[in-house]
């Protein structure tokens, strides 16, 4: 009944029909008042004779029924909004009762993460969280929630699925404490079975390098307590890749030196085209091995008369030969004094070439050797940078990764272009390109160097600097590294 009319045909009908009226009717008021909401009885009264003499009106104000009749169905809303809005994030979602740890809600990302449903999540038995976590430790962990002396906990642990499998999850719980209601658990769970994957592979590589290492180190230690000299070249380059201490006693170089070194460097009788023809055998399979009496040139320049044993190895991507070679000077005198003396007009030209030709082969085989795994490692940086799982410190670590990658390999291009320089074939690529952008590089890499080194780096442009600029962007960067380097270097403290 909205108006007046309305209510006056009602007592109308009652004085007619002679039959009771029960009516609720909501008072308008103006705006900003709230509205008054009435329950209106209306009772016919009748006399003696049974004729209605007139109508019992009662009135029951119920505006504060309406008002929480409209607030339970707002709250009602609202809690279909919040549990749709959470039965849509990937992540399970529960509330537990602080006292019992009885589930009371689960969403549907728990359901579909554990398998089970709704129903049956909610009959588990309250005091089962199925955690690794001992229950002292736990409980301790809840009271430390419940005391306000922790905002939040979270721990790894693991769930069975409906069907059988474990799931290692991750719980970040919260407790949540409402007056004059009960206080909750309220826990997010996350699948972290891809993360605990990552972690299982990367411990693998780190177990396995280390065993490596420990088997070569037990290797390199055995070679070094023999008298012989072992030498380990690269198949494809000669490049020596290990020498023993044997080597470095009777060779008179340090270890560091020899590894510098081509073959031909310290077999004399031997040039690089000569050497691999005659190894050709050992690598085509002709041969298992081979047996020879050669020199082999001390670092002081005298030669040493040595019988050499060359055995090829070849394992999947790594191809070398092995050489153990023995000083038979006693067994040789007479012939090694004949030899030297023939060879010594010979030697100074012939080292001058060699050195020049081994140090061009060095560069280029050191840029091959460096740039192989050096790009692996840059591309998997790229990979694993995409990942969306990684946490904060993660994508730190790999950043700090990627941009050493960067400046070993600029360091690598360095020694190339040093090469270049000293041969006179330098050449400037002029290029257009953003200075601002460019100088923001140099600025990010060496911000980094010197926050490892303890000191403060500042850059303030003092004037003007143009936007674009035409320039080999290349030969720029490696003037800028070197002097920024250097001052890096030899700055103790400050900035």
């Amino acid at each position: 009944m909205q108006n007046y009319l309305n209510f006056h045909s009602v007592i109308q009908q009652v004085l007619t029909e002679d039959v009771p009226e029960y009516h609720t009717i909501e008072i308008l008021q103006r705006e900003g008042k709230v509205s008054q909401w009435l329950d209106i009885n209306l009772i016919p009264l009748q006399d003696c004779d049974s004729q209605t003499m007139g109508i019992l009106v009662t009135f029951t104000d119920i505006t504060e029924q309406k008002l929480a009749e409209q607030a339970l169905k707002q709250a009602h809303l609202e809690l279909h909004q919040f549990k749709t809005t959470l039965d849509m994030a990937l992540e399970g979602v529960f509330i537990r009762e602080a006292d019992t740890l009885k589930l009371s809600y689960v969403n549907q990302g728990i359901t579909k993460l554990l398998g089970y449903t709704e129903t049956e999540l909610l009959q588990t038995i309250p005091a089962v969280f199925n955690l690794e976590i001992a229950e002292p430790s736990l409980s301790t962990s809840l009271d430390s929630l419940r005391n306000g002396s922790q905002q939040t906990l979270t721990f790894e642990t693991i769930r069975q699925h409906q069907n059988g499998t474990v799931i290692p999850i991750e719980i970040s719980l919260q407790y949540i404490e409402v007056p004059e209601q009960m206080s909750r658990f309220i826990g997010i769970v996350r699948d972290i079975t891809e993360r605990k994957h990552a972690q299982a592979l990367l411990q693998q590589a780190i177990d396995t390098v280390a065993q490596i290492n420990i088997e070569l180190s037990q290797f390199k230690m055995t070679l070094d307590m023999t008298l012989d000299i072992v030498l380990m070249r690269d198949a494809n380059t000669l490049k020596f890749t290990y020498a023993n201490q044997g080597a470095v006693k009777q060779l008179g170089y340090t270890q560091a030196e020899l590894l510098q070194l081509m073959p031909v460097q310290l077999t004399p009788e031997f040039t690089p085209d000569s050497l691999r023809e005659w190894l050709a055998p050992l690598v085509t399979g002709a041969q298992s091995s081979m047996t020879f009496e050669t020199v082999a040139q001390h670092k002081a320049g005298h030669l040493i008369l040595v019988e050499i044993f060359v055995q090829y190895i070849k394992v999947p991507g790594v191809n070398r030969f092995i050489s153990i070679a023995r000083d038979i000077t006693e067994r040789k005198q007479a012939e090694i004094a004949l030899l030297r003396a023939k060879k010594l007009a010979e030697s100074a030209k012939l080292e001058a070439d060699i050195a020049n030709q081994a140090k061009s082969t060095f560069l280029a085989n050191m840029s091959h050797e460096l740039r192989t795994p050096l790009n692996s490692i840059l591309g998997y940086t790229q990979i694993l940078s995409r990942d969306p799982q990684l946490t904060a410190k993660q994508r730190e670590g790999i950043n700090i990764i990627q941009r050493s990658g960067d400046y070993l390999l600029t360091l690598i291009n360095d020694i190339l272009d040093l090469a270049k320089i000293e041969a006179g074939k330098i050449e400037l690529l002029p290029t257009d390109f953003n200075f601002i952008h460019f100088i923001q590089s140099i600025t990010d890499l060496f911000s980094l160097r010197a926050q490892q080194k303890g000191i403060s780096f500042h850059y303030e442009a003092l004037s003007h600097l143009p936007k674009g600029i035409q320039a080999d962007e290349k030969r720029l960067r490696q003037i800028l590294i070197n002097l920024l380097g250097n001052a890096i270097k030899f700055t103790e403290k400050g900035e």
